[in-house]
């Protein structure tokens, strides 16, 4: 993963990056104290095909039952990380994501700018 940018808003710290590490999406922590972690990826596709393709799975979680992409995404519980599908408009979206939190101070997705799968 690449970082991108941050920014501090009243206090809550958001990180913007680039990439997909399983590892350390997996390892960020649930409580907030890392602040809000935004990662944004070209194609969600892409991802799920090497997840998928990816034998490490069953390592990395020392479990069957994640089998694939969506499995790995509806077992992800952190409320302080969000995916964006950005398409390769990465500069775009971090810079709409920044003007959005500092104006308003909301985390929640922007609906109909980029697909975003919930985490």
């Amino acid at each position: 993963m690449t970082f991108l940018d941050e920014i501090n808003v009243s206090g809550e710290v958001i990180k913007f990056w680039k990439g997909f590490d399983l590892e350390y999406i997996l390892n960020h922590p649930k409580d907030g104290k890392d602040g809000l972690m935004i990662v944004l990826i070209d194609s969600v596709e892409a991802i799920r095909t090497k997840i998928q393709r990816d034998m490490k799975l069953d390592s990395l979680f020392n479990t069957s039952k994640l089998k694939d992409f969506d499995d790995l995404l509806e077992n992800l519980d952190n409320s302080y990380l969000m995916l964006y599908q950005s398409r390769g408009e990465d500069e775009l979206i971090v810079e709409i994501l920044k003007d959005k939190f500092s104006k308003t101070q909301e985390w929640q997705p922007i609906q109909g700018i980029t697909k975003k799968v919930q985490l």
